[in-house]
């Protein structure tokens, strides 16, 4: 059923199902809807979203005189208004001269605005979760079948999959990814944008800043609003203007991701190319017995499938309409295989005669033993076994949104109040602890059952024996926390970037601390300082280390782990073989420019460059990120060490892991440094040359058009300015280092004049012709530089050590 669009309404009562409005038409009437509920659908009947009373549907269309970007339906028996009015009038006409009216319709587009800004959030978490699973099933599609990725005839592609897939698989495996050999259901759920360099978030052209402001316009008192209003009706035209641009834009915007959505579906689960299809028939070509390694493929395949059907009805209104065949088959697969299947290689544990039986006797009913060890009340452990039983429920725990995410949430708070006090116990039991506690605060190990035999076999062999190599920073969570403890270095800053001190301060302003020294121990002593720590520092870290915090688990569980314990596992050796990798590369990553003072042999403000280290921290976690979380311990001390936060088990390369942090940490600390000048192109340093080539590219005579409508693309892959520098930093090192051109000419010469090579490194690939400016001009400063501190430093004999590195450092 329609309305006439002509007729006037006068409050009346309106059915539900009835059309007020058709999408394509240009609008005539005013609406005003008094009760009930009105859906916005799109052209193929999925809802947009829905307003509900004192609203005015479709406005915005009329205040801008465009067709309306939506068909209009009433959801439910609804009270209703409605005025002809000539759209070629101007605003006083529209809102029929009536103030009261017009206020009425502009909150109403302003409360359409949150409404569509809303629903834009939910579809667009559905749909980076969409493009995502299909992003690991194009990586685990190669896996299985690699022969279908070879040219066919004529170098002719049918599958229109194949060519997006190769180039998810040299991003992957260039950025240190590794696909497991037997693929899990937890691998195919987990986020690798990371390590592809992508990103899921939806884009959007909305300016949250101009909304508020005008929101917060519209939301002074009424009889303000209406002083003003009336004393310049241009005013209210020009707020409802605005809001109607960003209504009219985000009607768009979430038809987009429609369409986005539904070439996802379609992907997923329709045609011959889907991936329901190929699955199928990969699993149907394998037979019973080559089956079980695919049934974590095949449950991530089926479950998704029902979650993508019932996402799609709850947020759009209608079912998926696709036809899937081959998942019923999937699914009867699965009802006759329900094992879980398990890694077909053997952990080096279990091959070297671990007895698994008697280590899962020693580890059974964990999370009783370790609640016991803490004394954790009865109530909180009652919750707590509540959740892991519900968790445990799940066909995938570490689903990224819904009841898994909010159960998991609930647990994880219980579970650093456990393990916080289980480190403060350790000090008590002089490290003689119990098997399930000690795992716990070195892996992040509670739940047996949540293990699989060879997850428990190869963490017996993850002891760390190794020191690494002497003047790297490098421990672990266990003895990082007594450093904090003693005050031989400051506490971590928050997420926020506030410090210990500032939130002291802030906390007790009437006591009039001065210094970090005035605060006595009863507010700053070695628990206090642990807490803060934990809560502050190894808490997010464990979380932003997993390199999904939407999946993040603070627990190790089956799910997580995609290869052998023992192979992730992160020693000191192994970290400090990764350092001594780089620097072999970018010798300058941890040199920054500081003032020397001997006044008793007469140096005063001598600038130097000095080598200071941070700090890596190997924290209980599983993942694949390395993260940076300071450049510096702290804001006022420029020779303070930054804090690397680095996963126990690495799930990735760790040497591409780290390659990603370093240069993070390079661009942090070159920020802290200059200051305000960080992006000041009069000021030269790596971060102000490198924005003012990002900003200015297009206009670059030096880059070919070819060149920078590849940039364009490149650059909308990253959020933001650092993130594109990471990805050419990651080029520098293991491409250009090795002569092999990945970077344009311009960016090049602003890698080589901040990030020089190694002298090594330098003299092979100053042989080649785009090296060999860039290495001629790079050369004649380095040795102006040097050649003047060697004049300045011939009255200092004998010459401190620290002036002969100063030197040593600019000798090319």
């Amino acid at each position: 059923m329609a309305l006439d669009p002509q007729k006037a309404l006068q409050q009346a009562k309106i059915p539900a199902g009835t059309v007020l409005f058709e999408a394509g038409r240009p609008p005539s009437m005013l609406w005003v809807v008094h009760e009930g509920e009105i859906t916005l659908k799109s052209a193929s009947g999925k809802r947009l979203y829905n307003l509900g009373a004192n609203s005015t549907p479709g406005f915005a269309a009329l205040l801008t005189r465009r067709p309306l970007g939506a068909t209009y339906v009433t959801a439910k028996d609804s009270l209703i208004s409605a005025f002809p009015v000539n759209p070629a009038g101007n605003f006083n006409t529209l809102v029929l001269g009536k103030l009261n009216v017009g206020i009425l319709a502009v909150r109403s587009l302003m409360q359409e605005v949150l409404v569509s800004r809303k629903t834009f959030g939910t579809i667009s978490e559905f749909a980076a979760d969409l493009l995502k699973s299909i992003d690991n099933l194009c990586l685990t599609y190669y896996k299985l079948n690699p022969g279908a990725f070879e040219g066919q005839a004529g170098g002719q592609i049918l599958d229109p999959l194949v060519p997006q897939t190769k180039v998810l698989i040299d991003d992957f495996t260039s950025n240190g990814g590794e696909i497991p050999e037997t693929i899990t259901a937890g691998w195919l759920d987990q986020d690798h944008s990371t390590l592809l360099k992508k990103l899921y978030e939806m884009e959007s052209e909305f300016n949250e800043d101009e909304f508020t402001f005008l929101r917060r316009i519209l939301s002074l008192p009424a009889d303000l609003q209406g002083n003003i209003f009336k004393t310049d009706a241009a005013l209210l035209q020009i707020l409802a203007g605005k809001l109607a641009e960003m209504v009219i834009s985000s009607i768009e915007e979430v038809k987009q991701i429609h369409e986005t959505i539904n070439e996802g579906i379609s992907t997923l689960l329709s045609g011959e190319y889907s991936f329901v299809e190929k699955i199928f028939l990969v699993a149907d070509v394998a037979g019973d017995a080559g089956r079980p390694p695919l049934m974590g493929i095949i449950r991530f395949l089926v479950g998704l499938a029902e979650k993508v059907k019932t996402s799609h009805q709850t947020l759009f209104g209608v079912p998926v309409d696709a036809s899937v065949p081959a998942l019923a088959k999937l699914a009867d697969m699965l009802k006759a295989q329900k094992a879980e299947e398990k890694p077909q290689e053997v952990s080096s544990a279990v091959a070297a005669g671990v007895d698994v039986k008697a280590l899962r006797r020693d580890l059974a009913g964990s999370v009783g033993k370790i609640m016991n060890f803490v004394a954790l009340p009865a109530d909180d452990g009652k919750k707590l076994i509540a959740d892991l039983k519900t968790l445990k429920g799940f066909t995938n725990p570490l689903d990224s949104g819904g009841d898994p995410r909010k159960v998991r949430r609930a647990i994880s708070k219980v579970y650093w109040g456990i393990w916080e006090k289980a480190f403060f116990k350790l000090k008590e039991q002089k490290g003689n602890l119990p098997l399930p506690v000690d795992w716990m605060l070195r892996f992040g190990f509670f739940d047996d059952e949540m293990l699989d035999d060879e997850h428990i076999g190869a963490l017996t062999q993850c002891r760390d024996t190794t020191r690494g190599k002497p003047g790297y920073s490098i421990l672990n969570a266990l003895d990082w926390l007594p450093v904090i403890g003693d005050k031989k270095e400051p506490p971590s800053l928050d997420e926020m970037g506030m410090g210990f001190f500032e939130k002291l301060k802030m906390e007790h302003k009437d006591k009039g601390w001065k210094r970090e020294t005035d605060v006595p121990d009863e507010f700053a002593g070695y628990a206090i300082r642990i807490r803060y720590e934990i809560q502050n520092f190894l808490e997010i870290n464990v979380r932003l280390t997993s390199g999904s915090p939407a999946t993040s688990f603070p627990i190790l569980t089956r799910y997580s782990v995609n290869m052998p314990l023992d192979k992730a596992f992160v020693t000191n050796d192994r970290l400090s073989e990764c350092v001594d990798r780089i620097l072999a590369i970018d010798y300058s990553l941890f040199h920054r420019e500081t003032l020397f003072n001997d006044e008793e042999r007469g140096i005063l403000k001598e600038f130097i460059q000095l080598q200071v280290m941070p700090w890596f921290i190997i924290v209980p976690s599983i993942g694949t990120k390395v993260m940076m979380w300071q450049d510096l311990a702290s804001p006022n001390k420029r020779t303070s060490k930054g804090r690397i936060a680095v996963p126990i088990f690495a799930t990735a390369d760790l040497f591409s892991l780290m390659v990603d942090a370093m240069a993070a940490f390079r661009w942090e600390l070159t920020k802290s440094i200059q200051g305000p000048d960080w992006n000041n192109v009069a000021v030269p340093s790596i971060t102000s040359d490198y924005t003012d080539y990002v900003q200015f590219y297009k206009k670059n005579r030096e880059i070919s058009p070819e060149i920078k409508e590849r940039l364009a693309a490149e650059f909308k892959r990253f959020r933001s300015d650092r993130d594109r520098f990471t990805n050419d930093y990651g080029n520098w090192l293991k491409s250009e280092a090795e002569g092999n051109m990945k970077m344009n000419r311009v960016v090049r010469a602003i890698f080589y004049r901040h990030v020089p090579f190694a002298k090594p490194v330098r003299d092979k690939v100053s042989t080649q012709p785009a090296f060999a400016e860039l290495h001629n001009r790079f050369v004649n400063i380095r040795t102006k530089k040097l050649r003047e501190s060697e004049a300045r430093y011939k009255k200092f004999d004998p010459l401190p050590d620290v002036l002969k590195k100063n030197l040593d450092f600019y000798r090319v």
